[in-house]
C-alpha cells in the first residue's frame, strides 16, 4: 500500500484504535512480527516527511506532546533499541503530524478477512465477489461461455485455448471481428493474436479481429476498463478505440477505464509511451501520467499507479473519491443496483481500502464505519441514505 494510505492505517494504530487483523497486516507490511520494533521501523520510513513543506492545517501543539508520549511509552516498554530513537523526538513530532493530519480525514480499511461491525445484511442474503466470467462471441455469431475455472483464454488464427493450454470445447476460431465481454461481477484475461495481453474488468468489452496479419495497425475496441501489456512491433502499431478518445502506441503497458457511467476516460500509462486523441486535440503521455478525457478536453497528470491497479491486484483502493464513484466500482464488481435516497451523501470524500475478495457486507460494512452514510440491502438492491 502506498505511503499515503498506509499513513491512515498508521492513524488507528496511534491512537489504539486498529484491530487485531490491522496490526497484523501492520506487522506484514513492515516484514517483523515484533510488535515491538513496529513503530521503530514505521518512524524510519516516514522520517523524511519532517523535511516536507507542513500542509497549511496545523494540529495542535498538545496533540503532538500526546501522541509523542505516547510513542516514547511504547518504546520504552517493549523496544531494546529507545537510546537510538529517542534522539529523534522532533522528527518523530513531526511525522506524527503528519499522519494526524491525514487521519483526521474520513477513511476506511479492512484487510482480506477482517470482520469489523459495521452494516448489518438483516434479512438479506451476502453476495460473493465477482470471478472469472466471460464471453467470448466468434465472427460466425456462434458464443462461447468461457469456464469459470479458468483466468484467461489464448487466440490466434489458428487456435483457441485457455491460457493454461486446455481447449474452448470443440469450437474452431474463425476469422473477422470477435468480441469477448465480461458481465457486472467478472473478470478476464486475453492473449491477442499478436501476444498481446489485456485484462478486462467487469461489464467490459473489447472487439478485436482473428488476425492482425496485412493491416497496417493492430485495433481494437474497449468499452469498460482494461489494462494492456503491449506486445511491440514498431511496423504496426496497436491502437485501442473507445467511444470517445483513440490511444495509439508501439509497444507498452496502460490501463483505459472508460464506462459510459462515468463522467470521464481515463487512461493510465505504466510503462512506453502513448498518444491519446479525442477530435482535434493529442496529448502524449510518459510514464506514470494519466489522461482524463472530459467535455472534449484531455487534461494530463501525475497517476496515482496504486489505486488505478487496485482492480486488477484484486482490491478497491479508493484516494479522495467520492461516495457515488466508489459505489460505482462495487456495484459493477458485486452486479448489485444502487437506489439513492434524497439525503444520500453522493459527494462526500473518503480515503480507503478492502479487497475484493470479500463478500459484499465486509464492504459496505468498511463504508458505514465511516458514519457518513447507511446501507438497506434487499436482493441485489441497495439503498443508501444519510
Amino acid at each position: 500500500m502506498e505511503a499515503s494510505l498506509l499513513k491512515l492505517v498508521l492513524a488507528r494504530y496511534l491512537q489504539n484504535k486498529c484491530s487485531a487483523a490491522e496490526v497484523k497486516w501492520l506487522l506484514d507490511h513492515f516484514h517483523t512480527d515484533d510488535e515491538g520494533a513496529l513503530l521503530s521501523l514505521m518512524m524510519a520510513q516516514f522520517e523524511l516527511d519532517a523535511d516536507r513543506p507542513k500542509q497549511e492545517a496545523k494540529p495542535d501543539q498538545v496533540v503532538f506532546a500526546q501522541v509523542y508520549a505516547r510513542i516514547e511509552q511504547h518504546i520504552t516498554s517493549t523496544n531494546p533499541i529507545q537510546k537510538t530513537i529517542q534522539p529523534l523526538w522532533p522528527r518523530l513530532i513531526a511525522a506524527a503530524a503528519v499522519i494526524l493530519i491525514l487521519g483526521t480525514g474520513i477513511y476506511f480499511y479492512s484487510s482480506r478477512s477482517a470482520t469489523e461491525d459495521g452494516f448489518k445484511l438483516g434479512a438479506a442474503k451476502d453476495l460473493p465477489a465477482g470471478k472469472n466470467k466471460a464471453t467470448l462471441t466468434l465472427a460466425n455469431g456462434e458464443v462461447i461461455a468461457l469456464s469459470d475455472a479458468k483466468n484467461g483464454v489464448v487466440i490466434d488464427a489458428k487456435t483457441l485455448v485457455y491460457n493454461d493450454g486446455t481447449a474452448v470445447g470443440e469450437l474452431k476460431p474463425t476469422s473477422g471481428i470477435q468480441k469477448i465481454a465480461t458481465p457486472r461481477g467478472g473478470t478476464y484475461q486475453i492473449v491477442l493474436p499478436d501476444g498481446t495481453k489485456v485484462w478486462l474488468n467487469a461489464a467490459s468489452a473489447l472487439k478485436f479481429p482473428a488476425s492482425f496479419h496485412g493491416s497496417a495497425t493492430r485495433k481494437v475496441e474497449l468499452a469498460g476498463e482494461a489494462y494492456f501489456e503491449v506486445s511491440k512491433d514498431k511496423a504496426q502499431p496497436f491502437v485501442v478505440s473507445t467511444a470517445v478518445q483513440e490511444l495509439t502506441v508501439l509497444g507498452t503497458h496502460f490501463n483505459i477505464s472508460s464506462y459510459p457511467d462515468e463522467n470521464a476516460t481515463k487512461t493510465t500509462l505504466l510503462e512506453g509511451s502513448v498518444k491519446v486523441r479525442s477530435g482535434t486535440e493529442q496529448k502524449i503521455l510518459e510514464p506514470g501520467q494519466q489522461s482524463v478525457l472530459n467535455s472534449n478536453h484531455i487534461a494530463v497528470d501525475k497517476a496515482d499507479v496504486e489505486e488505478v491497479m487496485a482492480w486488477k491486484n484484486g482490491d478497491f483502493i479508493f484516494k479522495s473519491e467520492n461516495l457515488e464513484g466508489i459505489l460505482n466500482q462495487v456495484a459493477r464488481w458485486y452486479d448489485v443496483e444502487l437506489v439513492y435516497a434524497a439525503d444520500a451523501p453522493k459527494k462526500v470524500i473518503l480515503w480507503g481500502y478492502v479487497s475484493r475478495s470479500n463478500n459484499i457486507s465486509a464492504v459496505l460494512s468498511q463504508l458505514e464505519r465511516t458514519g457518513k452514510v447507511h446501507f438497506e440491502m434487499e436482493g441485489r438492491k441497495i439503498r443508501i441514505t444519510k
